[in-house]
């Protein structure tokens, strides 16, 4: 194999990580339910993407040339200046005193490299430190201008009136990054309030580059469309008029609805094509029963723990009957202790489920993963399926 310059392998590099941290590596329909762990965790943690590290296998020069991981914290003027691979930043404005902020705008090189940035902050200021008006007045001057990926971290919340500063969050989110297309808000230690991230009646913001949104804590809004949404994840209470939101999104394609999703049946026909589903298994049942020609195919069971007074077959007899077109169910045992995941999946495997037409297959991710298929009946159902779509 011919030898790569350098440059070239810098450039090779700088495409891989930007794709990997920016649009959540191998993120589809098939798999968010899965991701969408990585981006709600309320600890930053440095993730190695599978391209990224494959990357050392076809190049021996990839230290030399590369060095550091593309994911760096700013602490202060001392980690100044940032490795030249830095991607993605981790700032935590709360600990974060006001002129080391300044000093990391003062090398916009630095700055314009990063595609990431995961951001703790507080609604109400400390005294010198980054105040959360800054950094968005910072983004607004396109201090970082091509951060496609943002997660924002709001902690420490106490209750926000209509006439605080940050009743227009969404537009000075919109105008700071108007190229995102990962965007990620949580609300931690939310019992203190209710943060309202509204807006004026008249104003509409729409983040038009936006496919993949996670939110999550006692989040109100209003105004905000997002109409490339494809992906995403709501954690929240039932004051977030989540399916008004979702219904601006035509292109929805996989959903995670949490145990706080507004206590209303799960009308997955709302969403003309929605291929995959995530809910806990405590709502299994609010599921609204959905016509054949329905392109939902992919149901994920997200689990504290299972329950065992189904029948024989489980859930999954009245799973099949609700949803008819499902081609496969995963269950996400990983929020179940520990010592209790073997003897759920020892219940599943000695349930009769090949007589229902499904069977359970090895898991492509983590032990903590069961998924079942259905067997037989998986042409018959996808021909029955287009046969519909056909005569619709």
């Amino acid at each position: 194999m011919t030898i790569l310059p350098a440059e070239i392998w810098i450039i090779i590099f700088d495409m891989v990580i930007e794709e990997a941290i920016a649009w959540l590596e191998h993120c589809d329909y098939t798999t968010f339910p899965y991701i969408h762990a990585f981006i709600s965790s309320t600890y930053p943690h440095h993730r190695l993407y599978d391209s990224y590290c494959r990357l050392r296998l076809v190049c021996r020069r990839f230290n030399a040339l590369l060095g550091d991981r593309p994911a760096q914290s700013f602490l202060d003027s001392t980690s100044l200046p940032l490795p030249p691979t830095t991607r993605a930043l981790y700032l935590n404005l709360d600990a974060l005193y006001a002129p080391y902020f300044q000093d990391l705008l003062a090398e916009p090189a630095t700055c314009g490299r990063l595609v990431y940035l995961d951001v703790t902050c507080v609604v109400f200021p400390i005294l010198y430190r980054t105040q959360l008006a800054e950094f968005f007045v910072a983004a607004a001057g396109q201090a970082f201008p091509n951060v496609r990926r943002l997660s924002l971290r709001i902690v420490k919340l106490y209750w926000v009136q209509q006439d605080h500063e940050e009743v227009f969050f969404w537009t000075r989110l919109h105008r700071g990054f108007p190229q995102l297309g990962t965007l990620a808000i949580t609300v931690d230690h939310a019992h203190y309030g209710c943060l309202i991230l509204s807006e004026i009646a008249w104003e509409v913001v729409e983040f038009e580059t936006v496919e993949t949104l996670h939110l999550e804590g006692t989040i109100e809004y209003s105004g905000c469309h997002f109409p490339r949404l494809r992906h995403a994840s709501i954690v929240s209470t039932d004051r977030f008029s989540a399916t008004h939101l979702l219904k601006l999104s035509p292109h929805l394609e996989s959903l995670v609805a949490s145990p706080n999703w507004p206590h209303q049946p799960i009308n997955a026909g709302s969403f003309s094509r929605l291929r995959s589903l995530g809910i806990p298994n405590s709502r299994l049942g609010e599921v609204v029963p959905l016509d054949s020609r329905h392109p939902l195919e992919r149901l994920w069971i997200l689990s504290h723990a299972f329950p065992d007074d189904y029948g024989e077959h489980g859930p999954f007899k009245e799973i099949l009957r609700r949803i008819p077109g499902i081609f496969q169910i995963t269950i996400d045992l990983s929020l179940a202790p520990g010592k209790r995941r073997k003897p759920f999946i020892d219940d599943f495997r000695r349930m009769n489920l090949d007589s229902i037409g499904l069977s359970m297959i090895p898991s492509a991710y983590d032990d903590h993963i069961v998924v079942i298929k259905q067997s037989n009946t998986i042409k018959y159902g996808i021909l029955k399926r287009v046969w519909g779509q056909m005569r619709g």
